[in-house]
């Protein structure tokens, strides 16, 4: 039998043996201490000089073990890591002989600690262990795939090292493993009767019954599912004294008749330890028995059957079910009824779900509150207990091939919300605290109106009964803001982000986390307002200060990446702006997974900049990707799946390929009708997407209708000054123009340029944008040296402000300082003044000036028609053009 303590590479306090014990040198190594000493095998740290200098563990074996049948074992091991070539797997450099005899194998030395140790003095939780463990399963699955078991697996063999700050795991001393369809020496290795070959703790029942023969992959998983069960409960499934104390026949008797409890019925029944267990996963008790109960408790328990053809067939199967239970699907290890898979459903649904149940929490503590006061505290529990009851039956009767997710929740919500106010007008801070989950709930439906009024009221109770400083109503006004932000009523979101920030720099200071946070939101109001300028400086001082005060990897530090990348690629920089998405996503996916909702972000502003940059098919992945997943999650119809699908459609539009973003943009003007309603702040802008689409395939007199009942409501939803409002109306105006309602058209371009000028100021984009199309409207009416005007002073300043590299805006489309010169040239053509138009043509040919589709103007310049410098710039522009074309389709 093994001993506990296998040869190991794990780090001991040993000092360097002296000469009397350990040679000075083994072939091309100098030794320089002892690591660990197993049953058959002394490890060394040693130094290699030639041909390479590194430091090897240097494995020897054992004086007066060197039996034929040990030296065969030895061999063999040698052999097998001789054919792995995995990550996981230490690797084997070199091999030989001592003078005496004695072989000996120098391999990859793992400045690492057993698995188990690593996870516990690094505090990992449940869901980092689940990922390391996955990794080892890799590792074993590839040395499977060799065709060799490992068949002592054991924490102390999987040592785990910090390589690049991740964790990596090492499996090592593959001293007892079996080659499966191969032979690994010229000689035979066999068990000899009455020698266990592992360590008994991690032993399969097969493995301990030496009537078996037939060992198979299905032991290493049984030895992988006892390193799962100590990685979460933090203990073996057999208590190591008394298997130990069984002797030989107990042994066996025991691995093969005693079923060990589940991982959540021990770790609940280790008394005093379990409370340090706990704080070892970063959690409590309660927290931690309740974590393993279900897929987990399943999982290990399949990986430990008796009976190996219940067990998962091999690591990569174990992995898998892993796998399941971190998204949130069915585990194949679980019983597939209908209540399980209905509570898998919900969870891969928590967005809404989850805090759904929170709500039911929050009133179940709400009447625990109410009844307190009226010394009911046992009734009171009793009814809070049945809500959550009633929740749980609710949840567990939704099949969801059959029940639309977001009825159900909403339903609950609503009929919570109704009397809210009633049922607590008495009692305002446990009002103020449903109201405040109510309010979220709704938020994460995308029910912005609904969860606006429910957080308002919460925030002016908090402000009344708690201060305009605590804590707890700096946190509704944060939600209040991202509803606020959803809405589109960016001043407000200004305004109370203004507000918070300065509260908490009197509070808390310049560095803390809910300072710097109010900072992000205030630069991310400032980007929604189009105001690049302060929202880019605002973002990179938030930027450097979140480096310094929270690290790289915080969710804070990657949302205000998230934030400026997206302003540096509609303002000043898309390569930069590239760049910092492209570390958003990875630092996002490294902390929150692939399909966090912080990475999908980041992957979305991403694909926006793909957009911008012409890079279509980049942007048209990343997009049908993250609407993939968002699906799955949230179903068809939420918001935020339908904002994925207004960004591929946008892409699809950029992209010259109107028939699909029609298709797409029609979908989800429907969708958002039928479940938002026409006066959602989201409908409108659906609306308008709808209208613009179908401008942009001249399909004027479709697209009147639709901007004329957008324009009329997004007045009244969101006021006259609203920044989407003047979009409608700028979309509205350039249909009246091109079905020659000039007068309406001209009424609709001179309100929105006085109230950009008015809201924005002259300088700003969009005020400049209001300012060409009006100039254009004026040529088109024939009104030449009032276009001139306009478009003399849109030039000064956009060259002022600008200078000639073009902006764009936030549908990727540039406005360039040339655009106007070129309508400015066609004032001066019209008025008959050749030379002073074909100067500006040519200015504006110097400075990189292509005229997209430039057929549309050369009825305002029919007077320079025939002129050789005004044909010579035309052909210029057309070859231009047709380069310009050939890059999009490429």
């Amino acid at each position: 039998m093994e001993r506990d303590d296998p040869t190991s590479q794990q780090e001991t306090t040993n000092s360097i043996p002296g000469p009397n014990h350990t040679p000075v040198h083994i072939g091309p190594y100098r030794i320089l201490e002892k690591l660990g000493e197993g049953g058959m095998g002394v490890v060394y740290l040693a130094e290699q000089t030639e041909p390479v200098r590194r430091r090897v563990a240097l494995k020897v074996i054992k004086l007066g073990m060197d039996t034929k049948q040990v030296v065969v074992r030895f061999e063999s091991e040698r052999q097998a890591l001789a054919l792995m070539d995995h990550p996981a797997i230490a690797k084997v450099f070199d091999a030989g002989t001592t003078p005496e005899g004695r072989p000996y194998f120098a391999m990859e030395y793992v400045k690492g600690v057993p698995i188990t140790e690593y996870c516990d003095t690094r505090r990992l939780g449940t869901r980092e262990r689940l990922q390391l463990f996955q990794r080892v399963c890799e590792g074993v699955q590839h040395a499977h795939q060799k065709a060799v078991l490992h068949r002592d697996l054991k924490p102390s063999n999987i040592l785990v090292a910090d390589v690049d700050g991740k964790p990596q795991p090492r499996i090592i001393d593959f001293g007892v493993a079996k080659a499966t369809t191969q032979k690994l020496t010229e000689q035979t290795m066999y068990t000899a009767v009455g020698q266990l070959i592992g360590t008994p703790e991690y032993m399969s029942p097969e493995q301990a019954d030496l009537t078996v023969e037939d060992i198979d992959t299905r032991t290493d998983v049984y030895s992988l599912g006892v390193i799962l069960y100590q990685l979460l409960s933090g203990a073996l499934p057999f208590d190591s004294k008394q298997l130990r104390q069984a002797g030989f026949e107990g042994i066996i008797r025991l691995l093969r008749e005693k079923d060990p409890p589940r991982p959540s019925t021990k770790v609940s029944s280790l008394g005093e330890q379990t409370t340090q267990i706990a704080q070892r996963r970063r959690t409590g008790p309660r927290r931690l028995a309740g974590a393993l109960k279900g897929d987990l408790d399943w999982i290990v328990m399949r990986s430990l059957e008796k009976d190996r053809n219940r067990r998962y067939g091999s690591p990569q199967e174990l992995a898998q079910d892993i796998q399941r239970h971190l998204n949130n699907e069915p585990v194949l290890a679980g019983p597939p009824s209908a209540t399980y898979r209905a509570r898998k459903f919900a969870k891969r649904n928590r967005v809404a779900v989850g805090f759904a149940t929170t709500v039911v929490f929050a009133v179940a503590a709400g009447f625990i509150l109410l009844t307190v006061q009226n010394a009911k505290i046992t009734a009171a529990r009793d009814e809070a207990e049945s809500v959550v009851t009633t929740l749980e039956e609710m949840l567990a009767s939704v099949d969801p091939t059959k029940s639309g997710r977001d009825v159900t929740v909403k339903e609950m919500l609503d009929e919570t919300a109704k009397t809210l106010g009633e049922n607590f007008k008495n009692q305002p801070l446990t009002e103020s605290r449903l109201r405040y989950t109510v309010g979220k709930t709704y938020f994460a439906l995308g029910e912005f109106d609904a969860a606006e009024g429910h957080l308002l009221r919460a925030v002016e109770i908090r402000r009344e009964e708690l201060g305009p400083e605590n804590i707890a109503t700096l946190m509704a006004m944060g939600q209040l803001y991202w509803t606020y932000r959803n809405q589109n009523r960016f001043k407000d979101a200004e305004q109370l982000a203004q507000e918070a920030l300065e509260i908490n720099r009197r509070v808390v200071g310049e560095e803390n986390i809910r300072t710097l946070r109010c900072m992000m939101k205030l630069g991310d109001s400032y980007q929604a307002q189009f105001r690049w300028a302060e929202a880019e400086s605002l973002l990179r001082e938030t930027l450097d200060g979140c480096r310094r005060a929270l690290g790289k990897e915080h969710p804070l530090t990657i949302g205000t990446m998230l934030k400026l990348g997206q302003c540096l690629s509609i303002s000043s920089s898309p390569d930069e702006a590239l760049t910092m998405l492209r570390e958003a996503v990875e630092l996002s996916s490294r902390a929150f997974g692939e399909k966090g909702s912080q990475t999908l972000e980041s992957m979305g502003a991403l694909a926006t900049v793909y957009t911008i940059q012409r890079r279509y098919e980049e942007a048209e992945e990343l997009r049908r990707e993250i609407i993939e997943i968002r699906r799955r999650d949230l179903g068809d119809e939420h918001t935020w799946v339908l904002s994925q699908i207004d960004g591929l459609a946008r892409t699809y539009r950029l992209h010259g390929r109107y028939a699909e973003a029609e298709s797409l943009y029609r979908a989800v003007a429907e969708i958002r009708v039928r479940v938002q309603g026409k006066e959602s702040s989201r409908t409108l802008a659906a609306m308008n997407n709808l209208g613009m689409i179908y401008m942009d395939r001249g399909r004027y007199k479709e697209a009147e209708p639709i901007l004329r009942e957008t324009l009329k409501l997004m007045r009244r939803v969101n006021g006259n000054e609203h920044g989407y409002t003047l979009r409608a109306m700028s979309n509205l105006g350039e249909t009246c123009q091109n079905l020659g309602q000039l007068s309406e058209a001209e009424t609709l371009r001179r309100e929105c340029l006085e109230t950009r000028r008015r809201v924005l100021g002259e300088d700003h984009r969009e005020t400049l944008s209001a300012m060409f199309h009006l100039g254009d409207l004026l040529l088109t009416q024939g009104r030449y040296d009032e276009a001139e005007l306009l478009n003399r002073k849109g030039l000064q300043i956009n060259q002022r402000v600008h200078g000639e590299a073009p902006h764009g805006d936030d549908y990727g489309v540039p406005l360039q300082t040339n655009d106007f010169r070129y309508n400015l040239a066609c004032s001066m053509a019209l008025q008959g003044r050749r030379r002073e138009a074909l100067s500006l043509l040519q200015e504006a040919l110097d400075n990189g000036y292509t005229a997209q589709g430039f057929s549309g103007w050369k009825p305002n310049l029919t007077y320079l028609q025939g002129d050789p410098e005004f044909e010579a710039i035309v052909e210029e522009l057309k070859r231009r053009n047709e380069e310009d074309e050939s890059a999009m389709v490429e």
